[in-house]
């Protein structure tokens, strides 16, 4: 998880990051790296959030059986009304 993207992005420690399924929800903070890990989530459709002082992000994402999903996350300035499945 960064602010800005290109070639020196800026990773952030201690974002939140919440996964909103169908019936589920899981959270975790990211780390010193701006990396985060999520466990044992069903295969589904989740909106994964992650905020972090007034900078949000939000993307939908489709986990299937078996999977490992790596994504990149950028922080951006927060927008109001945020999303939920």
């Amino acid at each position: 998880m960064s602010i800005g993207g290109g070639k020196n992005p800026l990773f952030v420690s201690g974002a939140k990051v919440v996964m909103y399924g169908d019936t589920t929800m899981s959270s975790t903070q990211s780390d010193s790296e701006g990396k985060f890990t999520l466990t044992t989530l069903r295969p589904g459709t989740y909106l994964i959030e992650a905020d972090y002082f007034g900078l949000h992000t939000e993307r939908r994402l489709t986990i299937h059986s078996g999977e490992v999903v790596r994504i990149f996350l950028e922080l951006q300035g927060s927008g109001l009304g945020h999303s939920r499945p």
